[in-house]
């Protein structure tokens, strides 16, 4: 699901879970981004502006999430031409 100016969630891709790893990249114009597993998915959000906040939402008791907000790497691999493949 995702979320974008409103309360209702609207379908997006396959459901994340144990073990997924996702990524997200903000461009410059601020298009929002996620990859799972390393693979790129479709623009969840366009000219998104101002303060962003990450936050993570999880459905069960007790889950928990690894966040990396620097030094682990990143899994999704940018094409040579500077260009991602879903743009």
């Amino acid at each position: 699901m995702k979320f974008v100016e409103t309360g209702t969630g609207l379908a997006y891709g396959e459901t994340f879970g144990a073990g997924d790893v996702v990524g997200c990249l903000v461009s410059e114009e601020g298009d929002v981004k996620f990859t799972r597993n390393g693979v790129l998915l479709d623009v969840a959000a366009e000219g998104v502006k101002g303060k962003l906040i990450p936050a993570v939402g999880m459905r069960s008791l007790g889950a928990k999430a690894k966040i990396n907000f620097g030094p682990g790497g990143f899994r999704y691999k940018r094409s040579t031409d500077g260009k991602d493949e879903k743009s």
